[in-house]
This record gives C-alpha cells, structure tokens and sequence, in this order.
C-alpha cells in the first residue's frame, strides 16, 4: 500500500506547482480527439458546420412543406452539442480532480 508523504521543499530548491485550468483542459480533450483518425474529424470546425447547414436545411425544407422538423432540429442539435463537447469534457475533468 503506497501512503502520501508530505515533502518539505528545501532552501536550496525551486518548487513548482502547476494548476489546471479550463481552458488547459479544452484545449487537451480538442487535441486529443482531433488526433484520432477518422473518429477525430467529427469534431472539426469545418465538419460541424456543414452538419449544421445541413439540418438547417432540412429543418426549413421540413417546416415550408408541412413535414417533421425533428430530424433537421436533431441535426443543428447533434453539431452546436459536438462542438462544445471538449467544454463540458474539460469541465468534467476539472470537477472530478
């Protein structure tokens, strides 16, 4: 079983501590995703917003034609959600430490 010491830092050294912060975390959880692959470019800018036109398109086509705007909602929905997932993703982080 390993126990927590406490270190008294010495005269002669520098001690540094480091506090993380939110945008520290966001900025890590954006990197980490991006460098996935494949998996990685739903979180890309470029990605999100063409997904996001995309329901918006199909959310006015839907409402002028007197169809389900579900769909279309659930796609602006799906890309203002992705885009802020590293956001909610760092601030999980920092509550959980």
């Amino acid at each position: 079983m390993i126990e927590e010491q406490a270190v008294e830092p010495r005269a002669d050294q520098v001690v540094l501590e480091f506090e993380y912060r939110h945008a520290d975390m966001t900025d890590g959880f954006r990197t980490l995703v991006r460098k996935r692959g494949v998996a990685g470019f739903i979180y890309r800018p470029a990605f999100l917003v063409v997904f996001g036109l995309l329901g918006a398109a199909l959310l006015a086509l839907a409402v002028s034609q007197g169809d389900n705007p579900v769909p279309g909602g659930i796609f602006v929905l799906w890309a203002v959600l992705m885009a802020f997932a590293p956001h909610f993703m760092g601030r999980a982080s920092l509550k959980a430490k």
